[in-house]
């Protein structure tokens, strides 16, 4: 989500009262994205609406693993569903639960916390590598979904690495060749987009949820965690969040 919020438009207030209806949304706070916009109802409920084409298809696909997220007994917090998906003047949406919380802030740095958190974050990644993907493969993306696919190491090379400052592109380049030929070991769960923005974090430094689950693949271990690192500080803020 980018920017500050703002009111809600009429189009996608109707949008909200088809999702949860009765509910008071008139004071809900609108974040945009790029590929969703979020009407947030503090307390209460987080609507996600797709912006693009292409997130109203994924749409179904990513609801649904939600709901199969919810029944793996996770050591965190996902969002609950509140609704189905909705279709209103051709906007994709779906009602999530509103999760309690704090995201982390990484501009606070302590030793005992930066420790805590790497200890919850490491327990995090573990937790997804032992989720078996069998049984949730027709509800996520394909490896490197959104980033170039089979093909990732190529679009790094061809379309990143010419970006960066001369004297790193050699280093690079090496870096990106090494994690392409790496062994391809059992795939695991790749959440997609694990940053400051969609971790929760309890007073006590315990990491209790994760939200964000719109690019989630089975991904091999090398293709990484996109947005588990420095971003993903370990400290805590005093903002309770949405889904």
């Amino acid at each position: 989500m980018t920017g500050g919020s703002e009111r809600a438009d009429e189009e996608l207030l109707a949008v909200a009262e088809a999702a949860l209806p009765g509910q008071r949304c008139h004071e809900a706070r609108l974040l945009r994205g790029s590929s969703h916009d979020e009407l947030r109802l503090p307390g209460a409920a987080v609507l996600r609406v797709a912006r693009t084409p292409a997130a109203a298809t994924a749409l179904p696909r990513r609801t649904e693993l939600l709901r199969r997220l919810a029944r793996l007994g996770l050591p965190f917090e996902v969002p609950e569903l509140l609704s189905e998906v909705v279709t209103v003047h051709g906007r994709g949406a779906v009602a999530l639960s509103w999760m309690y919380g704090r995201f982390t802030a990484p501009r606070i740095v302590h030793s005992d916390l930066v420790l805590a958190g790497t200890q919850q974050l490491s327990s995090l990644l573990g937790a997804l590598r032992e989720v078996d993907c069998g049984p949730l493969a027709d509800v996520l993306g394909v490896p490197h979904e959104g980033v170039g696919g089979d093909g990732w190491a190529e679009l790094m090379l061809g379309e990143v690495v010419p970006r960066l400052p001369r004297a790193r592109r050699r280093e690079a380049r090496r870096r990106i060749t090494k994690a392409r030929d790496l062994p391809v070991p059992r795939p695991s769960l790749v959440h997609g987009a694990l940053d400051a923005s969609n971790l929760l974090w309890d007073g006590s430094r315990r990491l209790v949820g994760v939200l964000g689950w719109m690019r989630p693949s089975s991904s091999t271990p090398h293709s990484t965690q996109p947005g588990c690192s420095r971003r993903s500080g370990v400290s805590a803020a005093s903002t309770s969040t949405g889904s």
